[in-house]
């Protein structure tokens, strides 16, 4: 996994003096896999560096693609992720700035709405700059444009930090989402002047045209959500058989040519069922699969409970899933890694067990797991029963959307009015 960064100046101007110190200093002069200088030195850096370091060696995913003089025939890529199904079975896998590479080539960013998995990416052609997100965002990339700069970073504190860009907050943004209230675009970030790029998302930018505080007059958005209908209607409940279907893809898409697999797994619905789908996928291929669990100290008196008997309960249903227990404390403090979820969300968390969240992937990356799975969230997608929504639209006043919501909950689960 490698964070990367690029900082562009507009045609007349170059990058500020202090920004490539900021760069070195907050990355380190000691990590960064690649550099590149163009027009002199003056006008773009780009930089590439690890997320964490690994003794396994290289990735097929890990990439940053150098030519000597970008352009739109031999363009700079950085890249960061996994991609997924993009290769017919058997060939030989690609890095993924290679397949990024290829795809762009072949059709632009409509042809980047193709590629699969979960990954970040920027191209640069030396005019046009291209920052492209996976439909589900699992992975961050920001981006701020004023005064005729532009900066992009996997990094959020990064962006923050750099010399000239103003570091005020967007009091709106904290605002809402401690009242669940959306007065801002879903692009915006607790810092005013920096934004991400949605899931989902491909943003093309003429660098030789940018406009000062505000988006390019050429900026070009795709969306890459496509309608999905089951291929066979005649079942009993054909959408669920099609999620069905989709989630074991998704899962054996990003383990089949796992090195060391984990999974988050908290004896509840949705990791359990990710985990045994992966424990059986694996088995096949004489793979393990590492599942790691937050759990109470085994002396612990009080009103708190884990889920530590069901997590046992999944374990015995396949027998290549290895247990790693960590222990979480009752009364740590949630506030504790605030700043660090600041850092890599540019929002505040959704819920206050971020600071266990941390603990769960500081494990998972000590013992050198390369594809982590997790249910996490998974009551509000795919086991959500959906009874709060029609309460919180009708908060909002939005009254046909909370009648058709009942509507659909009396018809889909039987719920009665």
């Amino acid at each position: 996994m490698q964070d990367f960064a690029g900082l562009l100046a507009g045609p007349g101007s170059a990058l500020p003096a202090d920004w490539l110190p900021t760069l070195d200093q907050r990355v380190g002069t000691g990590t960064v896999c690649h550099r590149l200088m163009v027009d002199g030195g003056s006008r773009a850096m780009f930089a590439s560096w690890p997320v964490y370091p690994r003794t396994a060696g290289p990735r097929p995913d890990d990439g940053f693609g150098v030519p000597d003089t970008p352009s739109p025939a031999a363009p700079l890529i950085l890249f960061n992720g996994h991609l997924t199904g993009n290769v017919p079975e058997g060939a030989q896998r690609q890095h993924g700035a290679d397949l990024v590479r290829s795809a762009w080539r072949a059709g632009g960013a409509e042809a980047l709405a193709g590629l699969t998995g979960d990954y970040v990416a920027a191209i640069w052609d030396g005019r046009h700059l291209v920052l492209s997100r996976d439909v589900v965002g699992v992975l961050p990339l920001y981006l701020v444009a004023q005064g005729g700069l532009i900066a992009f970073s996997t990094d959020f504190r990064l962006l923050t930090v750099l010399p000239r860009i103003p570091a005020t907050l967007d009091r709106t943004v904290i605002t809402d989402q401690l009242v669940r209230q959306d007065r801002r675009p879903p692009s915006a970030t607790c810092h005013a002047a920096v934004r991400t790029i949605l899931p989902g998302e491909c943003l093309i930018i003429d660098t030789e045209n940018p406009q000062p505080d505000t988006a390019p007059p050429d900026l070009r958005h795709f969306r890459r959500w496509t309608a999905v209908r089951p291929a066979d209607m005649t079942g009993s409940d054909p959408w669920a058989g099609e999620l069905r279907q989709r989630l074991i893809a998704a899962i054996h898409d990003r383990v089949d040519d796992a090195e060391r697999p984990a999974v988050l797994l908290s004896g509840g619905l949705d990791s359990s069922a990710i985990a045994l789908i992966a424990a059986k996928r694996l088995q096949r291929r004489g793979k393990r699969l590492l599942a790691i669990s937050a759990v109470l100290p085994l002396d612990h008196q009080g009103p708190e409970r884990d889920e530590w008997p069901y997590v046992l309960r999944v374990a015995e249903a396949a027998d290549n899933i290895d247990l790693l227990r960590i222990e979480m404390v009752p009364d740590d403090d949630p506030f504790a890694e605030l700043d660090r979820v600041l850092d890599l969300l540019g929002r505040l968390p959704f819920v206050p067990f971020s600071h266990g969240v941390l603990a769960l992937g500081a494990a998972a990356a000590a013992q050198g797991v390369d594809v982590l799975l997790n249910g996490f969230a998974g009551d509000l997608f795919v086991s959500h029963s959906g009874r709060q929504t029609a309460a919180a639209l009708l908060r909002q006043g939005r009254l046909r959307e909370a009648v058709q919501d009942l509507a659909d909950l009396h018809r889909v689960q039987g719920i009665p009015w």
